[in-house]
């Protein structure tokens, strides 16, 4: 089957907050740069559905330990035809992998996560963080 062949047929989302996490003891004294880490992996990979959970970690630039953990888990529910596009499971999920970024991104699940950060960040008495309202692609 050639590659253009390829497609996910998706008939609903459902995004919900995994976990949400703030550590104000972990926010340095004085003024520092925050920094950011954006994580995306599948979890389940299944002929009616795809479950990716998406992370954002920020932390202090001087600190390894996290001021704020977000991850929320998206369930794409597919239709009874996607799967007729792939020879097995494995091959769904490969073709998964390479699209997450793109199938978490038009979830809109990183705009809704930085508003999130920066709701508990502004809440507690820091500035509001920030962080980018979409997941990047990885740089080879």
């Amino acid at each position: 089957m050639a590659n253009n062949e390829k497609k996910l047929f998706i008939e609903n989302v459902n995004v919900y907050l995994e976990k949400a996490d703030f550590s104000y003891d972990n926010i340095p004294d004085g003024e520092n740069l925050i920094k950011f880490n954006q994580q995306i992996s599948v979890l389940e990979c299944k002929a009616e559905s795809i479950r990716i959970r998406s992370e954002y970690i920020v932390t202090a630039d001087k600190g390894n330990a996290p001021i704020i953990y977000v991850s929320s888990i998206s369930i794409y529910y597919l239709s009874k035809d996607s799967f007729g596009n792939f020879s097995d499971i494995s091959e769904m999920k490969d073709y998964v992998e390479e699209r997450k970024v793109y199938l978490v991104n038009q979830a809109h699940v990183g705009a809704e996560m930085s508003k999130l950060i920066a709701n508990i960040s502004g809440t507690y008495g820091i500035h509001p963080i920030i962080v980018p309202p979409v997941f990047k692609e990885k740089e080879s």
